[in-house]
């Protein structure tokens, strides 16, 4: 996956939670799409906290 698509996908998860304090539900099947969707959720967590 490209930088810019990943960014923009980062960048549309967080905006929702813009001050990193509410609670993120994200739901996990284990599949490709699921593993991806975790993926980019807690890279931006991370991203947040830096």
């Amino acid at each position: 996956m490209g930088t810019m698509v990943c960014r923009s996908l980062k960048e549309f998860v967080r905006k929702p939670y813009p001050n990193g304090l509410s609670p993120w539900p994200v739901g996990f099947g284990g599949g490709k799409h699921s593993t991806m969707l975790e993926s980019l959720a807690f890279d931006t967590v991370l991203l947040m906290l830096a």
